[in-house]
């Protein structure tokens, strides 16, 4: 749900912001990544540290318009 979100606000805002290009920040959970970072990082991948796609990665190909 945030990545929607998130990406929604971008293509809202890519004018008055200039934005041009969107990155996600992790491909893969990862627990040990985020030590003195933030609370969300560990679980911020868009598949479980095992590689199940998590329901981000829908999100993510949706709205990429990957596969």
């Amino acid at each position: 749900q945030r990545l929607k979100e998130a990406f929604k606000y971008f293509k809202r805002k890519r004018g008055k912001f200039h934005v041009q290009t969107v990155n996600w920040y992790s491909w893969r959970d990862n627990p040990d990544s985020a030590v003195g970072l933030c609370t969300w990082c560990p679980d911020s991948g868009l598949f479980t540290q095992s590689l199940a796609p998590k329901p981000s990665w829908d999100a993510f190909t949706k709205f990429t318009g990957g596969n």
